[in-house]
Formats: structure tokens, sequence, C-alpha cells
């Protein structure tokens, strides 16, 4: 794990193991000593690989392995293992630094007394460091002509930061031939750079982007890629038919693509509530894929309501490897369904009442509300609450299962006389009324 490693006796490598450190940096002698010499030692002499990289912060940043000044003892430091890297400087300032195994080495840089080079194997000092690169687009489904921004970042192996520049560049699907982009984009102080472009088509997708970042003396060159799709704008446009319908009519809603694609799916999704009252949604038998460039949508009689109104209908068009995807939005407004209200008397003894039946058009939605009785005396050809002398027959009844019956209202025998009843409506249903003479009776 990273961090200072402090050998106050030294540290050898004999072994056939492999030695991996990453931030690491290994302090040979006993640190704060200033007078007595050290016998601390650094001695790879093993078989296995080895690899350390020095912190990317701190005061021992850049630094991979620390021998102290006061002690003079040899570092050797390529081993007969396949290859040895140390990224970052050795510092050892009082000591000779030996290159003498069969095994290949390289670092960031030596500061010693002596450096002896000997042996089989090949040492690189100061050799460039790899570096590994991403490449990111802004919007991963743009339309032609449509402002895009690429992204390269390049990081180093040992940590730090390259400096340089990436050329960013394109090349059409179907073509051999890369068009340049972005030449020598700058990285920044993050090892970002950007390239904005406006000339994608969908003519030419996908696109192969290619960032290329060049390297320098210190940091090996890189490149990244990634496939950039590009597609033709579209715009979902939803309708409904009837386009003003009533309470538990059908409906039948149509989403169409423009222009028109070869496939792609259609989702749809309805809800309700946006006026305050109860919310919720509701599905439809729908066709999902496209025909023509269109899909349908229909809710079956007895469905909606005016009580729920308006809707919300959304349709997505999911797009497809050529056109991109849009959404068209409808509101749906349902008004009141008809209602018809029809009566009879019923006279017994020295009484009588009055049975409403009310019925609404919603196709299985009943009505609700109430109905309002009146009675009308000494007439045998209808009533009405205007007629004179009518009178009401209690307060307003409230509907059961599409019935009210009034309260009982005291008779005459030999007297003639005329019930009417008025629906008051409700939010589904207009009202409607019954004051014909089928109501009337003598009494007896």
């Amino acid at each position: 794990m990273p961090g200072i490693y402090i050998f106050e006796n030294g540290i050898s490598f004999s072994g056939n193991g492999a030695v991996t450190g990453n931030g690491v940096m290994f302090f040979i002698g006993i640190p704060n000593q200033y007078i007595q010499p050290s016998d601390a030692f650094f001695n790879n002499s093993g078989n296995g690989n080895i690899n350390l990289t020095a912190p990317t912060s701190g005061l021992y940043t850049g630094l991979v392995i620390f021998q102290s000044r006061y002690d003079s003892d040899v570092l050797q430091i390529v081993g007969n293992g396949m290859s040895t890297t140390y990224n970052g400087v050795i510092y050892a300032p009082d000591a000779q630094v030996n290159t003498t195994g069969g095994g290949t080495n390289s670092t960031g840089g030596i500061i010693s007394q002596s450096l002896a080079c000997g042996g089989n194997g090949a040492v690189t000092i100061g050799s460039q460091v790899a570096t590994t690169m991403t490449l990111t687009s802004s919007n991963s489904s743009p339309t032609s002509d449509q402002s895009l921004t690429f992204t390269a970042a390049v990081s180093a192996t040992d940590g730090l930061i390259p400096a340089g520049s990436v050329t960013f560049s394109e090349t059409p699907n179907g073509s051999a031939t890369a068009v340049v982009l972005c030449s020598n984009k700058a990285l920044a102080a993050n090892g970002k750079a950007t390239c904005t472009t406006s000339i994608m088509t969908e003519s030419g997708s996908p696109y192969t982007v290619t960032a290329a970042y060049g390297g320098n003396t210190t940091f090996k060159p890189q490149t990244a890629t990634l496939n950039q799709y590009v597609y033709t704008a579209t715009t979902t446009t939803a309708t409904a038919l009837p386009s003003s319908p009533t309470t538990g009519q059908q409906v039948v809603f149509t989403a169409a693509v423009v222009p028109a694609p070869d496939s792609g799916t259609m989702a749809w999704t309805i809800t309700y509530g946006s006026s305050g009252g109860s919310s919720g949604s509701l599905s439809c038998n729908s066709t999902t894929a496209l025909s023509a460039g269109s899909a349908t949508c229909t809710v079956n009689a007895g469905i909606l309501q005016a009580a729920n109104s308006p809707y919300t209908v959304t349709a997505v068009y999911s797009g497809d490897t050529f056109y991109a995807t849009s959404t068209g939005t409808l509101n749906l407004v349902v008004g009141q369904s008809t209602s018809s209200t029809a009566a009879a008397a019923t006279p017994t003894n020295n009484a009588a009442t009055d049975t409403a039946t009310v019925t609404g058009n919603g196709n299985g939605i009943g009505p609700t509300g109430s109905v309002t009785f009146y009675v009308c005396a000494n007439t045998t050809t209808g009533c009405t609450s205007t007629t004179a002398g009518a009178t009401q027959v209690g307060s307003a009844t409230s509907l059961s299962a599409g019935q009210a019956t009034s309260g009982s209202y005291p008779v005459t025998s030999g007297t003639s006389y005329c019930f009417a009843a008025y629906y008051s409506g409700d939010m589904n249903y207009a009202n409607s009324s019954d004051t014909t003479a089928d109501q009337c009776f003598t009494a007896s």
C-alpha cells in the first residue's frame, strides 16, 4: 500500500517473487541520523520483477529510493530478474549505484556519488513514463450538425500529470480517411484537452473518433477511441379521436413521427390529477412497433371520466440506429356525458312518494349526485318546480345505485297530484329531470 517504508538496516531481494508498490518510497538508513554513519543497504540480486512507483504528493514526491547521505553502502538496483522498474528518482548522494545485474532496468533518474554499469542487462535512465487515456463525448445521441465536445484525459502510471497536446480526428462509417477535428490541443493542468465540433451528420454515423496524445521526453504517446452515433432529428405529435370525448367514451390516440423512421417503438403513459383532484395513471391497448411512422393507443369505453379531466398523454419514440428519440404530449379534456331521469309516483292510503331512476351514457360509469322532488296539486298535466303552487318534498335525496326516493307527501282522497323529479348532475354527468304527466295520480 502507499507510504514511506524505512529500512534502518537495509533491504535485500534474493528470491524469485515479484515486488510491486504504488505511491511508495523506500528510505534506506536511519532517519535524522546526522553524525554516525549508517550501514543500511539496498541489494537487488533476486530473479523476480520489481516495480516501484514514487509518491505523487508530499515531501518525497517523485522519490522512489532515498538513501541517507551518511550512508555510503552500494545500491545494487538491477537484479537477475526479467525487469526492474523504478518510476521515480533514486537518491543516494554519498553512495555508488550499481547496475551490474542481468535484467533490464528503467528509472526516472539517479542522484549518486558514482554509477557503475555492467552485467548483461539493459539500463534506461529517465525513460518515458507509460500513460493511459480516456475519451468521452458530451452527448451520446446528438442530431446532425449539433455541437459536440470531446474530452481526452491523459494520466501517467507514476501518478504525475502529463504535459503535451492531443489531436482529435474522426473517421466516418465506411471510410478509411480520417478528418482532423482539432489539432494539437494543449493539455490543461488537470491532464485534459477538449475539442468542440459541429460538422458531424447522420450520413457518416457511426463515426470513429480518435484522440492521439503525442507524448514528450517524459511521457509516452497514447491513443483512445470511441464510436459516436449521430441521428436524424424527429418530431412526435400525439392526437386523439374523438378530440373532445365525454365521460365513458372510447378514445384512440395516435402518435406520428416525422420524418417517418423505419424502426423503433412507441411508449405510452396516461396520467391525470393535474387539476387538483384525485390522481393516478391508466393503461391502454397500444401498438408499440411503428407502422409507417405511427403507433396507436386505445382507451376502452367506460374508463375516461370528466371527473379526472384533464388527462396528460405522453408518447415517447425510442429512436433507432438513424433516428433520434422524441416525445409528443397531449392534454385531453373529457366533458360531461348526458343523463336521463325517469320517475314514478307511488300513492299509499293518505300519502304518496316518488322514485326517480337516473341513467348515464358513460358505458358503466354510474351517476352520483342527488334528486330534488316537487309536487303540484289539482293538476293532471304535469308539474315543474316553477309551477304555481309547486311544493318541494323534503330535502334533496342522494342517489343510491342510480335511484332516489322522495319523502312521504300527504294527499287527500279525490284530489289529483303530479310529481316532478330534478337530478342535480355531477362532475361526469349533466343534470336532467322528469316533469311529465307519467307521475300524475288521483288519491283514493
